[in-house]
């Protein structure tokens, strides 16, 4: 699976699959592995890079839509997206702005 950057509608075939995956934003920041379920109900494991960014696009050939003429499966495009946790806990919300303030300029 290696990331593909955006996509433009002239590089998606017939054959390709596009979905996107909500993976935590801590989970962004550290890296982390998801599963994604293809069309026909598999599941792949797809390993998130620490410090991948929002709208990031992965490309796992052959789970896509099968070609109709040859059989052969094209692409699944997996775009992330983030979810953002609601912290209450000031501690916590204390602990991140000391590890932003720690990380400025990086």
């Amino acid at each position: 699976m290696r990331p593909s950057g955006s996509i433009s509608d002239r590089c998606v075939s017939s054959c390709a699959h596009l979905t996107k995956k909500y993976v935590n934003v801590f989970d962004l920041l550290l890296g982390c592995v998801i599963i994604v379920t293809t069309l026909d109900k598999k599941s792949v494991k797809l390993t998130v890079p620490q410090g991948t960014k929002i709208g990031q696009t992965f490309n796992i050939p052959g789970y896509g839509i099968p070609d109709l003429h040859t059989g052969k499966r094209g692409n699944l495009y997996v775009t992330i997206d983030a979810n953002i946790p609601v912290i209450k806990d000031e501690s916590i919300l204390q602990q991140i702005r000391d590890i932003k303030d720690k990380t400025k300029g990086e």
